[in-house]
């Protein structure tokens, strides 16, 4: 920037910033510095102009504080120049800039890759820590050698950095073992054990180095090389005598607990390991015997779990464990029965999870007692429960009716939905709802009269479609339409509501649209589609429910844009609803793999999990899950079980994935 522009860009500058690039102390220049990046125009433009008029003892500290502004064309271009200064101070600031950008450079790259093999180690361990967010397969060859790099520091970070290239990495399997079980620092066989649980090898000179790990002295490299296995799930079995043998670990519990985890992603292999995940689950520390609880219940012993219920005083994991179970159990346990009344609503409700799908008479009082719950989510699972009972649960009819005006998410609709399926027992005191004055009830009870029918039903519903309430008479209009699909006034009531403006309506309509079922429905579908646009989360979710029910490919196209959704519950109903689609399974792939880097954790999370369910249908999502995020546990699992029922084991990078083109098949890995 010549003279006269960063003269024009300093005035446009806060002067107390501008003055503060010319204090004597360091941290204020710094801080100076990083404001103009932040500011970016005028600001940016005037550090630019510092860092090219600057002395080199001086462009070091202007060159870090680009992090701060982000990769745009001039900041890496400068950048670009820095890396290839012949100082080193330079150099290396240059590269930790490009380390902290909250987005990756990929224009920096090239640059990137030069550097890796700097003769400054600064400089290779910012490089390595730059290139840990450009997974590529071009970066696996010149990180290598940093794993034999003379500072521990520059080796930590390039298995970190290889950990990131997931499967690319395959090369870097015997350097990574090598350090695992030779390197003198600690926090370098930390990260070549997380790396090569990572990366997924279930070799078994692999398997055996990390097996050896998990009971090394250093508890980190314990930690780590226990969870690794863990992550290679049932293919790390070999491993089994190592893991059990990490549940006597006295010294850390954090590893303890790693060894119960690990044990249970093996799965039934992991059978031999049940009396000591059962004694651990009784009688350790809180964060072992959870694990341990949650372990028995991947394993899928059931003695093993009503051992647990009988001594055990209703923790929520051991409820999470039955939750997690395929089948309820044949009687419900006392402690799940005793939880069901705890203070905790979390344990509460983890009690119903439990309960719910058992519909069983010593449960049914509770569950009316459970109507009355502080917590809707409660209130919700426990109406789900009581419609299970059928009619057996006539004596709730009163609670539920109570319930049709409750304003909590979800409970109404569930309460509705339970006094249906009750069946006609609960017209008497449903009908009096449907002609009364509760606006927030009537629609549902509306709903409830349509369902069961009856004597006088068709004329109070016609009453009701008169009065006022757009929610109530959609509800009506939906309600004639299920007695009467000849109605053609009531289909366009329903049509009329998705398009219109009240989202209460839009809600009802959707939910109309869902238990007519879309031969009946079909009439509305383009309707519909318009509702997923609608500014109610909860209506749209609705929309996207009743979608899921049409195998039609403008239902699926509804469903993939509702991926984008701006809620987090809408996009994974979405995902949900797409892997139910074994008919538009391409389409399907491709939507879902694109959630997969969803910022929310849950709905990135349920994408992979509905890719595993596809099976060898998704392959074409392994790419994406090759490069899925791996600072969320739970998701790294779902993305490796995934990968393990696409494509079975071990799993392989996608065609074409291996190298670049133009770069040679790699020779084979390097030993020491």
């Amino acid at each position: 920037m010549a003279a006269g522009g960063a003269a024009r860009a300093e005035a446009e500058v806060d002067p107390e910033v501008v003055a503060g690039l010319a204090s004597a102390d360091l941290d204020v220049r710094r801080d100076a510095a990083e404001r103009l990046a932040e500011e970016g125009g005028a600001g940016l433009d005037l550090l630019l102009a510092r860092i090219q008029a600057a002395p080199p003892a001086e462009r070091p500290l202007y060159l870090v504080a680009l992090a701060a502004a982000g990769p745009s064309g001039r900041v890496l271009e400068v950048l670009s120049d820095a890396l290839r200064d012949s100082d080193a101070r330079v150099r290396s600031a240059a590269a930790e800039a490009a380390a902290g950008f909250e987005a990756p450079a990929a224009a920096l790259r090239d640059a990137l890759r030069v550097s890796l093999s700097d003769p400054s180690p600064d400089v290779r361990l910012f490089a390595a820590e730059a290139v840990t967010g450009l997974p590529d397969a071009g970066n696996v060859r010149p990180l290598l050698p940093l794993l034999a790099d003379p500072l521990p520091d520059v080796r930590a970070a390039a298995a970190e950095a290889l950990t990131a290239h997931g499967r690319f990495a395959a090369e870097a399997h015997e350097a990574l073992r090598v350090r695992l079980r030779q390197d003198e620092a600690p926090e370098v066989r930390a990260h070549a054990a997380r790396a090569l649980g990572r990366l997924g090898s279930t070799a078994p000179p692999i398997l055996e180095a990390l097996a050896t790990a998990s009971q090394e002295p250093q508890s980190s490299v314990r930690r780590e090389a226990r969870e690794a296995l863990g992550l290679l799930g049932p293919g790390a079995a070999a491993a089994l005598p190592a893991l059990r043998a990490g549940l006597a670990d006295r010294e850390d519990e954090a590893a303890r607990a790693a060894a119960a985890w690990a044990l249970g992603r093996l799965g039934p292999k992991a059978q031999p390991a049940v009396p000591e995940l059962v004694q651990a689950a009784l009688n350790d520390h809180a964060l072992v015997a959870d694990e341990a609880i949650l372990a028995l219940a991947r394993i899928g012993d059931v003695p093993a779990i009503g051992e647990v219920c009988a001594n055990y005083y209703g923790r929520g994991p051991m409820l999470e464990a039955l939750a997690l179970r395929d089948r309820p159990l044949a009687e419900p346990p006392e402690p799940v029965l005793a939880a069901l009344a705890d203070t905790a609503p979390d344990r509460r409700y983890a009690a119903m999870r439990v309960l719910a799908p058992m519909a069983h008479p010593a449960a049914l009082a509770t569950f009316i007692a459970r109507l009355g719950d502080s917590d809707g989510r409660s209130r919700v699972l426990a109406a789900q429960a009581l419609g299970r009972y059928g009619a057996s649960a006539e004596r709730a009819i009163p609670a539920l009716v109570g319930l049709l005006d409750d304003a909590a998410g979800g409970v109404a609709e569930a309460a509705a939905a339970a006094l249906i399926a009750i069946g006609p027992a609960s017209l008497p005191a449903v009908k009096p709802i449907l002609e009364g004055r509760h606006s927030r009830a009537r629609p549902w009870a509306a709903l409830v009269v349509g369902a069961l029918g009856g004597v006088g039903a068709e004329a109070a519903l016609r009453r009701a479609r008169g009065a006022e309430g757009d929610a109530l008479r959609v509800a009506a209009s939906a309600a004639l339409f299920a007695l009467n699909p000849k109605d053609l006034d009531a289909l366009d009531g329903i049509v009329g509501a998705l398009t219109g403006p009240s989202g209460d309506a839009r809600r009802q309509a959707a939910l109309a649209v869902a238990r007519l079922g879309p031969a009946k429905a079909a009439p509305a579908l383009d309707a519909l589609l318009g509702a997923l646009d609608g500014p109610e989360v909860v209506a749209r979710l609705q929309v996207v429910r009743a979608l899921a029910l049409f195998e039609d490919p403008h239902a699926t196209r509804g469903l993939r844009r509702a991926l984008g959704d701006r809620d987090e519950q809408v996009r994974m109903a979405a995902a949900e609803a797409l892997g139910r689609r074994k008919a538009d399974a391409a389409e399907a792939v491709r939507a879902l793999a694109l959630l997969l880097p969803d910022p929310d954790t849950r709905a990135g999370l349920v994408a992979a999990r509905v890719l595993g369910r596809l099976g060898p249908a998704a392959r074409d999502a392994i790419p994406a899950l090759i490069a899925i995020d791996d600072r969320d546990r739970e998701r790294l699992v779902a993305a490796q079980d995934a990968l393990r029922a696409i494509a079975g084991e071990p799993v392989l990078p996608a065609p074409g994935l291996q190298t670049e083109p133009g770069v040679a098949a790699p020779p084979g890995a390097p030993g020491q």
